[in-house]
Order: structure tokens, then C-alpha cells, then sequence
């Protein structure tokens, strides 16, 4: 043997034995011929055990992915795929595999692979994916009253316009402003006037359906969604609304304050042909003809 083979050899065979990742020399019936140290790490096998299982009894036969991949590998001569591998316990994980397909002195067909344990990787990813879901989710809320915020609501607002489109069907508004509310805040104080608005956003949740959306448009002005609603729903779910409140005062850690509201109620169908804007501006209108009179519900 030459020097620059031995050389050769050793330099594979240090990668072989050293490699974090699983390293096998495999057939491409799934026959597996070699494995290194770190594949009987990793799938928890001696390398005997590991010839016996096979590729059969590594990878989850059921994955969708196996069979795509086989056969990029035996077209192109060279595959890179995310597969659900199996170990020795039946615990099963993600790894990325990376395989060739070369040939012999006799042109007998062999394959290589390398499978890295991608565990932590996806574990990461999907924590960053949801703390990114939080950090939005934070985005859109309102700090005091956990209701959504302007942009929160408006967000929804969009997407139930999108869907009011492809079905044909109808929502309301309700903007809901809480009467004298600076009067409230002299009063009181502003600790008690913060204290009203969680409350009060607290109660409203409780009287509205499980796919209504809330949101404090500003100040101690609220707006609600109501998906699927008519004029006729909407105005008894509004006077109901206005009904509890102005019946049962808020309640805060020191004080009992009564309140009474002014709603405005708008109707929106998908022939409206509205914008957002035009939408958002119609009942923020109605709103103020409602403070007119106070403790009023008004709808146009």
C-alpha cells in the first residue's frame, strides 16, 4: 500500500469512528452493512444489532417521506430528506439523511448515509415559533384590559370581511362607550378608573358568544364584532348589554360605581361593498348620535 492510500484510509476511518453523526454503509435494499459509533449512539444498538434491524428497523416505514426519498435517491444518485427514525426503545425523532448511491470494481451498487438527530433543532424552532405566536399575540392585546387593541381588532375585522365575502353573510358592530367616564375618573381617581375598564371588559366577555370579538378601540370606547348577526340579534344584544351594567354597577377592590352606556349598532352584508374604513367610521357614528342621549343604543 502507497503512502497518499494509507493515508486516504486513515483520514476515512478517523472520520468513520469520530463523526458526531450516524454513518452507515448500507445496500439499496436497505441492508445495512457498516455503522459507526455514533449511529450506535444514537438509535442506542450495538453495530450487530443495527445490521440485523435493517433500514426496516430504524425508520418509521410508515412516513410518507420514505418512499420520496428512495426514489430521488435512485433517479438523481443522491438524496438529502428529514425522516422519522426509530430507536431500539421505540422512541422515535427526527433526523436529517444525506445519500449516495456509487458503485463498485464490479459495478455492484452500494449506499452511504449520514443521519443527524435534528431533535433539538425542531425543538428550538417550534419554541422560537411560539414565542413569536406570544410576542404577536402581546402585540395585539391591550395591556390593561387583555381585550384586543385597535390594531388587534382591526386585524380580525379583515379576515371576518374576507370570509363574509366568500359566504355571503352579514356581521355587526357595536361601538359601546361608557358615559361620563372622565367625570368617573375625577371622581374615583385613575386607579379605580383603570380598575372600571377591567371589569367592565371582564363582564362584557361574559355576555357576548365564544366567537365574538372584543376590542378597546380607545380610552373607555370598546368595539365588538358579532359575525353572523342581524340587525334584529344585534339590537337585543345590545340592550341587554346596556341593561346589565346600568343595572348592576361595576364593582372595583374599594367601590361599587354605577355606569350607564351609549352603543352604537351597525349592520354590514356582503353587498355592502364597504371598506374597513367606511365600516369602522359608520359606527363609530352611530356611537356618538347614541351619546346624544346617553344610556341609549342607537343603530342606522
Amino acid at each position: 500500500m502507497n503512502n497518499k492510500k494509507f493515508i486516504e484510509q486513515e483520514f476515512y476511518r478517523f472520520i468513520f469512528e469520530n463523526s458526531m453523526d450516524a454513518i452507515f454503509l448500507t445496500s439499496p435494499d436497505g441492508a445495512i452493512h457498516r455503522a459507526n459509533p455514533a449511529a450506535c449512539r444514537m438509535f442506542e444498538m450495538t453495530e450487530e444489532e443495527l445490521v440485523k434491524a435493517g433500514r426496516a428497523g430504524i425508520v418509521d416505514l410508515e412516513d410518507p417521506r420514505l418512499e420520496a426519498g428512495l426514489k430521488e435517491r435512485e433517479e438523481k444518485g443522491f438524496v438529502f430528506a428529514e425522516l422519522t427514525y426509530i430507536k431500539k426503545d421505540g422512541t422515535r425523532f427526527p433526523g436529517q439523511v444525506t445519500s449516495t448511491i456509487f458503485h463498485d470494481e464490479n459495478g455492484s451498487p452500494w449506499t452511504a448515509m449520514i443521519v443527524r438527530d435534528v431533535t433539538h433543532v425542531k425543538q428550538t424552532k417550534d419554541a422560537l415559533l411560539e414565542l413569536q405566536k406570544v410576542t404577536e399575540d402581546m402585540a395585539s392585546r391591550d395591556y390593561l384590559t387583555g381585550v384586543l387593541n385597535r390594531r388587534g381588532f382591526v386585524e380580525k375585522l379583515k379576515k371576518e370581511v374576507s370570509r363574509l365575502q366568500r359566504e355571503k353573510g352579514q356581521l355587526t358592530l357595536m361601538m359601546i362607550d361608557i358615559d361620563y367616564f372622565k367625570a368617573i375618573n375625577d371622581q374615583y381617581g385613575h386607579l379605580q378608573g383603570d380598575a372600571l375598564l377591567i371589569e367592565f371588559a371582564d363582564r362584557l366577555k361574559k355576555l357576548i358568544r365564544p366567537y365574538d370579538e372584543i376590542g378597546r378601540y380607545g380610552g373607555d370606547e370598546f368595539i365588538l364584532m358579532m359575525p353572523n348577526t342581524g340587525e334584529a340579534d344585534a339590537l337585543l344584544a345590545a340592550e341587554r348589554i346596556r341593561l346589565v351594567f346600568k343595572n348592576d354597577p361595576i364593582k372595583t377592590t374599594k367601590k361599587k360605581i354605577p355606569i350607564t352606556l351609549s352603543i352604537g349598532v351597525s349592520v354590514y352584508t356582503h353587498e355592502d361593498g364597504r371598506d374597513l374604513t367606511s365600516m369602522l367610521s359608520k359606527v363609530d357614528d352611530n356611537m356618538y348620535r347614541a351619546k346624544e342621549k346617553r344610556d341609549f343604543v342607537y343603530a342606522h
